[in-house]
């Protein structure tokens, strides 16, 4: 038996519980860098943005990320509550979980109601090490409760936490850059999401910043993806710097770029994707 499967065959019987046996009522979309500097985390924040432009329920973004959390610092926010915050409390509900959020809106007009809640760790380091082993699971079942949609940045190393926390997603986006390193991680994800027994249509491939002179690595990539579906987002650093000045999505600053137009897309397929539950 390989180690992944070792992870969730030898998960604790509470991690077990939050994974399998809640209430399912919300959609949870796992976004995953391949490695670290792929642009996982400017895909979570815009895709955060297209569920809360183009539905009517409740979006939530959850930065998973301990020890680098990037969303809140891409949003240009220092946001008062952290999921620190939730982690120490010992019994939580639906009210507290909202109130605590960092309300990100994304029209001047807030009575619209078109915004998304941030979730944050702590941006000070030391505060990360004080996290409760586990307790990253336990806030993401519990979002899982509510209703809407959570978006999850997703943290990059594999431990059983992790392989609890992808067994909640309805859909899964692996987000590869065309370069030599982020092509064999790639490949390495493919063989976890196989030994997790992933479907088809629920893990999502997303070239980010494609386009550019590696045509034969965007080649190679296409080949090794063993069905799972891929799409293509292009370069757009400028544009989305400049949008993160502004603490903004390039969603809503930049509509009309093809940025943007990629990021609909997949908002569009994991809209198409409906899990049984």
């Amino acid at each position: 038996m390989n180690a992944v499967k070792l992870f969730k065959k030898n998960a604790s019987t509470t991690e077990l519980k939050s994974a399998s046996a809640i209430e399912k009522s919300s959609r949870v979309v796992g976004v995953l860098g391949a490695k670290g500097g792929v642009g996982a985390t400017t895909i979570s924040i815009n895709l955060a943005a297209a569920f809360a432009l183009h539905t009517h329920s409740r979006v939530a973004l959850f930065d998973a990320n301990l020890q680098q959390p990037d969303a809140a610092c891409l949003l240009n926010r220092l946001p008062r509550y952290s999921l620190l915050d939730l982690a120490r409390r010992s019994a939580l509900d639906g009210e507290i979980i909202a109130a605590c959020a960092e309300q990100i809106y994304l029209d001047n007009n807030k009575s619209a109601g078109k915004m998304f809640g941030l979730y944050s760790p702590p941006l000070e380091a030391n505060l990360a090490l004080q996290f409760p082993s586990g307790d990253l699971l336990r806030l993401l079942s519990l979002m899982k409760k509510q209703d809407g949609t959570v978006v999850v940045d997703l943290p990059r190393t594999i431990s059983r936490e992790l392989v609890s926390m992808l067994d909640l997603c309805d859909s899964v986006i692996l987000v590869v850059e065309p370069t030599v390193t982020a092509l064999a991680a790639a490949r390495r994800w493919f063989e976890i999401f196989k030994d997790l027994e992933f479907e088809s249509d629920q893990v999502i491939t997303v070239l980010n910043r494609s386009g550019g002179k590696l045509k034969e690595i965007e080649k190679q990539l296409s080949m090794d993806l063993g069905g799972f579906p891929l799409l293509r987002v292009p370069n757009a650093y400028e544009v989305c710097e400049s949008a993160s000045i502004e603490g903004v999505p390039a969603l809503v600053k930049y509509p009309r770029q093809g940025f943007s137009k990629g990021i609909t897309e997949i908002f569009q397929f994991c809209q198409s994707v409906v899990r049984e539950v």
